[in-house]
């Protein structure tokens, strides 16, 4: 039976999304091409855009030995008895490893007795001071996860857009120097005398929302706030 060849329709992609806010499109597409990634599609929404990019998988042991397989039929003899040596060599390792996986190392050892000692409580989560354009650069660049937490001086800006968005939640805007202005998901009683150019200090949190049935991360929620100076009122 013929062995098939290797050729650009075996190569294997994984995928990748990130959410980006309008206007930080460039610095999320560089940091993700910069590590291997292929910039693939975007769609813009109104606030965020959502990044598409891909690479190529990995090749699994099976994949390198049917890759040299393919090779080791198109070569003359001589060079046929190395390939085989070549494929020995790493078949025989692959072996190994299983074996000594499945048989090595020293016979265990029996469990502790079990201790009375009580149990310390849950660390607090740690609080990152940052300012509001350092938590968009780390958002856009996919170095925040749901449950970090921040603490973000920033100033209140566009009240006549804040309002109760797809996801069903309140939200306000921080100011930023570039892009569009951060959301924060604050309850609306709380935020119904604050205005434009209010300066606030928050604790938000990462957090997953549901969107369409889709759900996403990336998104802020206020976990405490307090006005520090005032802004313009209506």
């Amino acid at each position: 039976m013929p062995i098939p060849s290797l050729g650009a329709d075996d190569v294997q992609f994984e995928f990748k999304s990130v959410q980006a806010l309008r206007g930080r499109e460039s610095s999320a597409k560089a940091k993700w091409q910069h590590q291997g990634w292929e910039f693939v599609s975007e769609n813009r929404g109104r606030m965020r855009t959502e990044l598409s990019f891909r690479r190529v998988k990995p090749k699994t042991l099976a994949a390198h030995l049917l890759s040299i397989v393919a090779t080791f039929r198109r070569k003359q003899p001589k060079t046929q008895l190395v390939l085989v040596a070549s494929c020995a060599l790493i078949l025989g390792a692959g072996i190994m490893g299983i074996v000594g996986t499945q048989s090595g190392g020293d016979p265990p050892k029996p469990s502790a007795a079990p201790s009375t000692a009580s149990v310390a409580p849950p660390a607090d989560p740690t609080v990152t001071n940052i300012t509001v354009d350092e938590l968009v650069d780390r958002l856009n660049a996919g170095e925040t996860k749901v449950g970090d937490q921040f603490k973000v001086t920033g100033k209140l800006v566009g009240r006549d857009r804040w309002t109760t968005g797809a996801s069903g939640n309140f939200f306000v805007l921080l100011n930023t120097t570039r892009g569009s202005d951060l959301e924060v998901f604050v309850d609306e009683s709380d935020a119904s005398e604050w205005r434009d150019g209010m300066e606030v200090e928050m604790v938000v949190k990462n957090v997953e929302v549901t969107i369409n049935g889709e759900t996403m991360d990336g998104f802020f929620e206020a976990e405490s706030a307090k006005t520090i100076s005032g802004g313009t009122t209506d």
